[in-house]
């Protein structure tokens, strides 16, 4: 580890135009900061941009922390608002958060795993990537090969813009939001002590030295090495985790349509450059998020409540889910459609697990399936339970959505796909036709309820809507998965249109069948919430 840290050497401008750049912006943002923020700011920004030149060889970070400077300068102006903070916390600051990288690559040196645990643990991550039908990063890095500008600004991306782009944020709301600035470097600090010990206990290999993946190093591909103090380290990637927070943090301070683009945005695009460059799979991008936004709640939390009442909201939640467990019990041993789901869904879900113990890798949509099954169960019993007042859902709802569960799970283990041209477009049929049951059921049991007013003709326009609009995003999810991905899931724009027609029919079908049934059948008596007037003539008369 002491060998790896000596071997960093200073950088220094390569040639005059590279001098004349970084002089620019690091005279730039002192000028602008100075002006609009203070003399301390200034010097410490120009200080910061200058060490990270000498650290990382590249104009990045200095670059983003002079445009941090000018956004600064400019919402000044808009605003009217003064900007002066004081040097002296900002130095501080700046301190603590370099200190923090630096045992941050410590951590990362001495928790390096073995190479034969490592590359055990990648190929259990690409065994769940294609359990889930989801392993597309060999396909994603061949589509931006394709082309070396992509491939070029990729490499830039992740090996420079990285942490320009959460400095440069960091410096904006150190001036402008202190509140989302301290989430930020709190997130930062947590998601890494829970990172180092992750790596020292799940060692995995970067997807571009998993010679299963097929996958090249990007960044060598145009003559430049990694100087990683741990090759072992993929999960997590906090490459993403903290673009996603730093996004996160700078689109709840800005707000509005800019402000949740910049919040959502962040962090899937930083996870398609670290899968497109070969340092890490998509589950490493998930993870990363999900420690930063851990961090998060728990920041957030402590800020709102403390953690002085903590133990009781546990007792609280766990009294509720408890309660809610009971009840769901109850209903399995009253309800006979509750009951019939469960069981028969719940069979299947034994059924691939099983099979999957026996005989690993026995369909690649395994995860696919089990979520899917696993979903119906929870929402068909959960529905139960909820409307159980307006009579749950309709027996068809349940039948099809057992029958279309059933022939997906026998469709991709039994090759049914394949070998029969029309069951596709059945299991579309009963697949939407399933939403839109369901759907209607719902709409049914909110207006038995008085939550809604709508007639069945307006439910039954509404359902069929929603449940052929879902079809349609369905297919598009399709057809972007085989361009980009080549999952060969389309089979040409007629095999497209036949799907839709197939979805809106099963919609069509069964939400007028539910529709007809009701409008024969004897209204129910509609629940309505009591009147507050009536209540106080009751009230005055006894």
């Amino acid at each position: 580890m002491v060998a790896q840290f000596l071997a960093l050497t200073a950088h220094r401008p390569s040639d005059w135009q590279e001098l004349l750049v970084l002089a620019c912006v690091v005279s730039i943002g002192f000028v602008v900061g100075l002006r609009v923020v203070g003399v301390g700011f200034a010097a410490v920004s120009a200080g910061l941009g200058l060490l990270a030149f000498v650290v990382v060889g590249n104009v990045a970070i200095p670059a983003a922390i002079a445009l941090a400077t000018g956004a600064v300068a400019v919402r000044a102006a808009i605003t009217g608002k003064p900007m002066r903070r004081d040097g002296g916390p900002y130095a501080i600051e700046a301190i603590v958060i370099l200190a923090g990288l630096f045992l941050y690559s410590i951590g990362r040196s001495i928790s390096e795993g073995s190479a034969d645990v490592a590359n055990a643990n990648t190929a259990a991550v690409i065994d769940f990537e294609r359990g889930l039908g989801l392993f597309f990063e060999p396909d994603l890095q061949t589509w931006i090969l394709g082309s070396d500008t992509a491939t070029q600004t990729m490499n830039w991306i992740y090996s420079f813009a990285f942490l320009a782009i959460v400095g440069g944020i960091l410096v904006w709301l150190w001036v402008t939001d202190v509140a989302n600035y301290r989430l930020v470097r709190n997130c930062m600090g947590l998601s890494a002590l829970v990172a180092i010990p992750t790596m020292a206990l799940f060692p995995v290999a970067p997807p571009r030295l998993a010679a299963e993946t097929g996958m090249v190093d990007t960044i060598a591909v145009f003559g430049r090495e990694h100087a990683f103090v741990n090759e072992f380290a993929a999960i997590p990637s906090l490459h993403v985790g903290w673009m996603a927070i730093a996004g996160f943090a700078l689109g709840r301070s800005i707000g509005g349509k800019l402000g949740f683009l910049i919040a959502v945005l962040c962090g899937p695009l930083m996870l398609i450059n670290v899968v497109a460059t070969g340092n890490h799979f998509w589950v490493d991008g998930v993870v990363g998020s999900a420690f930063a936004f851990g961090a998060a709640a728990l920041v957030l939390w402590h800020e709102r409540f403390g953690f002085a009442g903590l133990s009781a909201r546990v007792r609280t939640a766990a009294a509720n889910t408890a309660g809610a467990a009971q009840l769901t019990w109850a209903t399995l041993g009253e309800n006979r459609k509750a009951l019939f789901s469960f069981l028969s869904l719940g069979g299947l879900l034994a059924y691939l697990v099983v099979a999957q113990t026996l005989t690993p890798g026995f369909t690649d949509f395994w995860g696919y399936l089990v979520v899917q099954v696993g979903l119906f169960v929870v929402l068909l019993v959960g529905c139960e339970v909820y409307f159980a007042k307006e009579g749950g859902l309709s027996w068809i709802t349940h039948v099809i959505a057992v029958a279309c569960a059933y022939a997906d799970v026998l469709g991709t283990d039994g090759n049914l796909y394949a070998a029969i041209d029309e069951y596709d477009k059945l299991t579309h049929f009963f697949g939407v036709a399933a939403i839109a049951a369901g759907l209607y059921d719902i709409l049914r049991a909110l207006y038995r309820r008085g939550t809604v007013r709508w007639q069945p003709n307006d439910r039954l326009m509404l359902s069929v809507a929603i449940a052929v609009a879902i079809g349609i995003a369905w297919e598009g999810y399709e057809l972007i998965g085989d361009k980009v991905f080549n999952t060969t899931r389309v089979g040409g724009r007629w095999d497209t249109g036949n799907d839709i027609v197939s979805d809106s029919l099963g919609a069509i079908v069964f939400a007028a069948l539910l529709w007809w049934m009701e409008t024969r059948a004897p209204e129910p008596v509609r629940m309505e919430a009591p009147s507050p007037v009536a209540e106080t003539v009751d009230a005055s008369s006894t």
